[in-house]
C-alpha cells in the first residue's frame, strides 16, 4: 500500500528559531531575520559555513522536524536559499529489507527497513538512538534490481521508549545506480509483484 501526503509549512517568520547542521557535526542555532526569497538568519559567526556550500536547515513545526538541504548565498549575515516551503511525503512502500547504517566515524549497524520511498526510508534502530538531524551513511540491497549507497538525515524518531524504535530518514544523496534501483524496485513493489 502506498501513502502520499503533503504538509504546507508557513513561511519563516522573523524571530523563528531554526538551526543549521554543521559539516563537522552538531548544529548552529539561528533566528530568522527576514524571508523575502532568500532566508536571512541571525547567528554566531561560523568559519565552517562558506558561500556556495550546502547547509541543512532544520525547522520544527507542530512537533515535527523538517530538514531542508539548501545553499549558502552569503556567510554574514547567514543567507540561504529556501526552496521547499511545502513538504511532500512520497509514496511509501512496506519493505522488509536488510539495511546497514552508520553515523559518520561510527561502527556500522545492521537492521531491517520498515518502508521505502524515493525520498527516504524508515528503519528499526538499535540504542543508543541518533538524534534528529544526524546524518547517516546507508547501504542496502534491493533484490533483484541492485544495491543502494546513500547518505541521509534523520527527520523523525518514533517510539523512543519501546523495544524497536523506528527512525525516519530523508535522503540527502543517493548514488546514481542506487536512485535507479529505488525507482525500479518501488514500481515493482507498488504493483504487488513482490507479494
Amino acid at each position: 500500500m502506498t501513502v502520499l501526503s503533503s504538509v504546507r509549512l508557513p513561511s519563516p517568520q522573523a524571530s523563528e528559531e531554526v538551526s543549521i547542521a554543521l559539516p563537522s557535526g552538531g548544529a548552529l542555532p539561528c533566528r530568522v531575520r527576514s524571508y523575502t526569497g532568500p532566508l536571512v538568519l541571525d547567528s554566531d559567526p561560523n568559519p565552517n559555513l562558506l558561500r556556495g556550500d550546502r547547509a541543512v536547515l532544520r525547522r520544527v513545526w507542530d512537533g515535527q522536524t523538517y530538514l531542508f538541504p539548501e545553499t549558502i548565498l552569503k556567510a554574514s549575515p547567514l543567507t540561504l536559499t529556501y526552496s521547499c516551503p511545502e513538504v511532500v511525503r512520497e509514496p511509501r512502500v512496506r519493505a522488509c529489507v536488510s539495511l546497514v547504517y552508520a553515523v559518520s566515524g561510527g561502527p556500522p549497524q545492521k537492521t531491517r527497513m520498515v518502508d521505502l520511498s524515493s525520498g527516504g526510508l524508515c528503519f528499526h534502530a538499535w540504542p543508543p538512538l541518533p538524534d534528529v538531524g544526524t546524518e547517516l551513511d546507508l547501504e542496502f540491497d534491493l533484490y533483484p534490481v541492485g544495491q543502494v549507497r546513500a547518505r541521509g538525515a534523520i527527520v523523525r524518531v518514533y517510539g523512543r521508549t519501546n523495544r524497536w524504535p523506528e527512525v525516519g530518514v530523508r535522503f540527502l544523496h543517493v548514488c546514481p545506480q542506487g536512485a535507479w534501483a529505488i525507482a525500479a524496485w518501488l514500481r515493482v513493489a507498488s504493483a504487488g509483484r513482490f507479494a
